[in-house]
């Protein structure tokens, strides 16, 4: 469960992302994207936040999201999930997380 407090700056890591054999996964080439949506059912394009981080050198990722991103979320409950999308023409994609987020009143919220 991840807990995200409105108006304040939260920063999620996700890694280290590693194959079957514990090597680490070069993202080099790969776009690593965040979504956060109310439902699985809801499409991508109705999701309340999202992010995308391209190619990035390691392979721990770094999300972060402003107090004014974290504003514009309403209290409640969502889903969030990470997927890596390598490039080329296949775009092949690979969800490696999913967890469940709290979205709650700051007392720092103007």
């Amino acid at each position: 469960m991840l807990y995200i407090t409105q108006g304040n700056t939260e920063q999620f890591t996700c890694g280290p992302i590693e194959t079957a054999d514990r090597e680490p996964v070069d993202l080099s080439a790969a776009t690593v994207k965040m979504i956060i949506k109310s439902s699985l059912d809801d499409p991508d394009t109705a999701a309340v936040f999202v992010q995308e981080i391209e190619h990035p050198d390691s392979n721990i990722v770094l999300f972060t999201l402003t107090a004014a991103q974290t504003r514009a979320i309403e209290v409640g409950q969502y889903i969030m999930g990470i997927k890596i999308i390598w490039d080329g023409e296949d775009g092949l994609k690979r969800e490696i997380k999913r967890e469940n987020v709290t979205v709650s009143k700051g007392v720092f919220n103007g």
